[in-house]
């Protein structure tokens, strides 16, 4: 956990979406490791990849 209660470690199902995104970009700013997945990649999930995100295509548990 870090200082504001959250795990140091995020998984965001959906992050390519507006508001995950956001909620991605703050996480990362605050210095966690964000992952996630959302159907198809996107500019978004892009940009949060050049930004350390490590995002997958498709919400297959394979």
């Amino acid at each position: 956990m870090t200082a504001k209660g959250i795990p140091q470690r995020v998984h965001l199902v959906g992050i390519g979406g507006i508001h995950m995104s956001a909620i991605a970009h703050v996480l990362i700013a605050w210095g966690h490791q964000v992952s996630g997945s959302d159907l198809k990649l996107s500019p978004l999930t892009e940009r949060l990849q050049d930004q350390g995100a490590t995002i997958c295509e498709g919400h297959a548990a394979d």
